[in-house]
C-alpha cells in the first residue's frame, strides 16, 4: 500500500489507512474487485493529499485540516449521485475524535468535506481550508497525470477499447473547462489553465496516433 510516509503523527497513519480501506471497499460494491490492479481512487486520494498539502503551503490554509479532509474526502464514494459528502463529514468526526488530532479542528474537517462536491460551481468556498480541498480535488481530476488515473480506472474495471477511452475523455473536456474557471484560488487557477491546456494537446496527439494521421503526407 502505498501509504502515508514518515507521519509526525499518529491520526496521519491510522486516517490514510482507513482511507486506503474505503478505497478498498468502493472498489467490490461499484465493479466487483477484490484488488483492483489500479485503484484509481486510491491513487485519486493520494493525489489530493499532496495537491491539498501544496496549496495550504502557498494559501496560508490550515495544513491539518486540509490533510485530513483530504484523506477522508471520498471514504463513502460509491457513485456518481451519492451523498458521500455528507456521510463522510459525520464519518470524520468520529474518526478523528478517536485519534491525537487536534479537536478544535474536527469541526473545520468536517465542513470542507462537505464542501467539495461539484465540478464546477457559481461563487467561491470559504473558509481558505474548504476552498483548499475543493481545488486539489478538481485539480486532481485534470491534466496529464488525471488521464493516466483515468485509463488506469478504464482497464482495470473492463470498460472498453482504448477508442472508447480516448472519447470519453474527449467528452469530459466541456465539464473541466467550467471546473477551471470555478477554482477558489489563484495556485490552483493557473494549474488548472496549464493542466487543460496540456491535456488536450496530450488528447490530439493520442487522437492522430490512433488514426494513423501522422502518416500523412506533407507537402
Amino acid at each position: 500500500m502505498g501509504n502515508h510516509k514518515n507521519p509526525s503523527h499518529p491520526w496521519q497513519q491510522h486516517i490514510s489507512q482507513l482511507a486506503y480501506q474505503a478505497t478498498l471497499r468502493e472498489a467490490k460494491k461499484r465493479w466487483d474487485l477484490d484488488k483492483p490492479a489500479v485503484n484509481y481512487r486510491w491513487e485519486h486520494v493520494q493525489t489530493v493529499v499532496k495537491l491539498g498539502l501544496e496549496l495550504a503551503g502557498i494559501t496560508g490554509a490550515d495544513p491539518e485540516i486540509v490533510e485530513a479532509a483530504a484523506w477522508l474526502h471520498d471514504y463513502h464514494k460509491r457513485g456518481k449521485d451519492d451523498d458521500h459528502a455528507q456521510k463522510g463529514a459525520r464519518t470524520a468526526r468520529e474518526l478523528l475524535s478517536q485519534t491525537d488530532f487536534p479537536l478544535k479542528k474536527i469541526s473545520g474537517v468536517c465542513n470542507a468535506i462537505a464542501s467539495h462536491v461539484g465540478l464546477y460551481k457559481d461563487a467561491l468556498i470559504e473558509p481558505l481550508e474548504a476552498a483548499v480541498l475543493w481545488d486539489a480535488d478538481k485539480l486532481s481530476k485534470l491534466g496529464i497525470t488525471s488521464l493516466f488515473h483515468f485509463v488506469g480506472f478504464w482497464a482495470a474495471a473492463d470498460r472498453g477499447s482504448l477508442k472508447e477511452c480516448l472519447s470519453e475523455l474527449q467528452a469530459a473536456l466541456e465539464w473541466q473547462e467550467k471546473t477551471v474557471l470555478s477554482f477558489n484560488t489563484e495556485p490552483a487557477r493557473r494549474a488548472g489553465h496549464k493542466r487543460l491546456k496540456d491535456q488536450k494537446e496530450f488528447l490530439n496527439l493520442l487522437q492522430g496516433e490512433l488514426e494513423g494521421k501522422d502518416l500523412e503526407a506533407r507537402s
